[in-house]
């Protein structure tokens, strides 16, 4: 086990490093401190600091450190690094021709109803678009390291069966992409830039590279950052492999990049990777956006939901009583530092921390989420990838956690949590 400061000055400047930490352990801390350790020396010329997204790298770079920062250290989010690099090598021009996430999603959704006109009898069509989103978004992220989606032909036959109806919908959403004149999307982007680095005689290169929050990282994220690497420098990944959101459809290791060291970082705030000694208050009575409010009056206060349909039915009980809410997602631009209610999807919650977290709907009927379960290749694997998931919405938390559900209890949740007296919402 390794201190933060161990961390920051005690590990090679050259190579290949990952580093495992719980939540609460500093990652985030740390990461920005060996950065800048790194932009401090003069022979160091240029140092990256890459997130997840844009709202992640606002929160690192806070007003002081703005200030105290070398101005050779660049922090961003990894689609602005993707552009900007992009930009760089003349593979695009402006930002028009990437589709942002809302008409992304907007898209996929018509290209669904197309695929539900076409094919009536089958009941995989009538998914909620956003399990469509996110498996198309996985086929993006994949098909670099392990070649087209279309050629995994492992699983049972409804697997194939639904592979099959992803790939038409895939396609319908391509067609009517290509014709609003957009050739890409985000998820596009990383596989975009390692060929666009790949093809150029002048790429960009970093002399360090650290990744926050790196385990979600796709292996064509990896790849990308990789190819930005100076062929002596050193590229560091900080990650939680409990709070994994992508569950087992990829990982850091099958990138397949030389790594020199895997180290672990001490310490943690208060939960244990199998999620079971939660620091738990559910209040007998109290409504989720009640709740809220009262906590946000001296402290951030997120509600953090499984799904975006329950984040705005907590926003609408918001706005019944006359209060406002801050709802976060990656392109946010500013951190969460105001006393406030902010509210957020598990994974749009990934990285940051709130003084107060609370998580509502944690029935059985919605915990593990019933679409998971259908796009897992067993029972045990999604319960898996759910309680991953949970987890990293849970471990947000810096003071309290306040937990809640109407009727069943999911089973997913602690056996003395389960115990206790259940809400209504």
């Amino acid at each position: 086990m390794y201190t933060q400061d161990q961390i920051i000055t005690a590990m090679p400047a050259a190579g290949y490093t990952v580093v495992l930490g719980a939540a609460g352990s500093g990652k985030s801390a740390a990461a920005l401190k060996r950065a800048a350790f790194f932009a401090a020396k003069p022979e160091h010329p240029r140092v990256l600091l890459v997130t997840w997204n844009r709202l992640l790298a606002s929160q690192l770079l806070t007003q002081s450190a703005k200030e105290t920062l070398p101005r050779r250290l660049t922090v961003e989010g990894f689609p602005d690094f993707a552009l900007r690099s992009l930009k760089y090598y003349g593979a695009i021009a402006g930002t028009g021709r990437i589709l942002d996430a809302h008409r992304r999603a907007a898209m996929i959704r018509q290209a669904l109803q197309k695929c539900q006109a076409a094919h009536p009898e089958e009941p995989l069509f009538f998914m909620p678009p956003q399990f469509y989103d996110e498996e198309i978004r996985i086929m993006q992220q994949t098909d670099l390291c392990y070649g087209t989606h279309a050629a995994d032909d492992s699983g049972s036959g409804y697997q194939k069966r639904l592979r099959k109806c992803t790939e038409e919908v895939r396609r319908n959403y391509q067609e009517m992409r290509t014709f609003g004149g957009w050739r890409f999307d985000a998820e596009d982007l990383p596989a975009l830039l390692c060929r666009a680095a790949s093809g150029t005689k002048t790429p960009l290169r970093y002399q360090h590279i650290i990744a926050d929050d790196a385990q979600d990282f796709s292996p064509a994220m990896l790849h990308a950052l990789f190819g930005a690497l100076a062929p002596e420098g050193s590229m560091t990944l900080f990650a939680d492999p409990a709070q994994r959101i992508t569950g087992s459809r990829y990982h850091w290791q099958d990138a397949g990049l030389p790594v020199g060291a895997v180290h672990e970082l001490s310490g943690s705030r208060m939960f244990p990777a199998d999620i079971r000694h939660f620091l738990a208050a559910i209040r007998s009575g109290d409504e989720t956006a009640e709740l809220a409010v009262r906590l946000s009056r001296s402290a951030p206060a997120a509600v953090l939901c499984r799904s975006t349909k329950d984040l705005l039915r907590v926003r609408e009980q918001l706005l019944k009583t006359g209060h406002e809410s801050v709802i976060l997602h990656g392109d946010t631009a500013s951190g969460v530092r105001e006393p406030a209610v902010y509210l957020s999807t598990y994974r749009d919650a990934r990285g940051l921390e709130f003084a107060h977290v609370l998580l509502p709907f944690l029935s059985a009927e919605k915990l593990p989420h019933p679409a998971a379960l259908l796009r897992a290749r067993t029972a045990a694997e999604a319960v898996a990838n759910e309680r991953s998931l949970f987890y990293c919405a849970a471990s947000r938390a810096a003071e309290s956690l306040h937990l809640s559900a109407s009727g069943v209890p999911s089973q997913m949740l602690p056996e003395g949590v389960r115990a206790l007296e259940v809400i209504s919402e």
